[in-house]
Formats: C-alpha cells, structure tokens, sequence
C-alpha cells in the first residue's frame, strides 16, 4: 500500500502549479535531498524513482491519493498505468477534493480510505 507517493523523481521535480516549478524544492533540495538537477544525477534520480522499476514489482499494490495534494496525483497515476501494463494487480483510489492527510479528509471519504485499505490487506494479505 502506498499513500501519495514519490513515483518518479523526473516529473515531479518538473511538475508545475500557477507557473511556479514546485516540485524543485522537494526533490532537488528539500525532503528528497537529490542534490541537484536531473541533469547533473540522472542515474541518482532514477535509482530513486520506483516508476523505473516495476518490472520487479511481485506484491498487489494499492494507491491512495486525494486530487487536492501538493504532490500532483500524476505521481500515483503513472505508477498504476505501468502497473497496469505490465499486468500486475494493482488498484488507485483518488479521493476528489482531499489533500495529503487524510485524518483531515471528509468522513465520508476518510472512511472509504479505511474500508479500501482493510479490503486490500483481507483480500491478499491474510491468506499469504
């Protein structure tokens, strides 16, 4: 299971809201610490990227991500569509309106976000 995750370290760094990149601060410097541009640690970011290796991928994965998070849903959605095309099972579950923290999510979609994750691990964590 995955919740709103760093998917591929390329477009987010390169990602755009209201003309700012504001994906650079994360990855070049900030959370992620890549030390410098794609350009300069090519190999560093795809190392860190999972995007870049889902071929390897063997567990049923499932992502969780509100709409409204600073870190763009395109993050989640390229990992499922490769997902997806490589034929692992893997599910997305978009939360329209939410931000990153889903304690703060409306009831209704906090308790979806729950009822999915007990779903998922009752249907291919118990019997592993």
């Amino acid at each position: 299971m995955a919740i709103a995750p760093f998917t591929n370290l390329l477009t987010f760094g390169l990602s755009i809201k209201a003309n700012t990149l504001m994906g650079l601060r994360w990855v070049e410097g900030g959370f992620v610490r890549m030390g410098g541009t794609f350009w300069e640690n090519s190999q560093r970011y795809i190392d860190n990227s999972p995007v870049f290796r889902l071929n390897q991928v063997s567990t049923p994965l499932l992502l969780l991500h509100g709409t409204a998070d600073e870190l763009p849903i395109t993050q989640s959605e390229e990992m499922y569509a490769g997902l997806l095309r490589l034929g692992k099972i893997a599910m997305l579950a978009r939360y329209h309106g939410e931000g990153y923290s889903p304690e703060m999510w409306s009831v209704e979609n906090y308790q979806d976000y729950w009822r999915q994750i007990v779903n998922w691990f009752g249907r291919y964590v118990r019997n592993s």
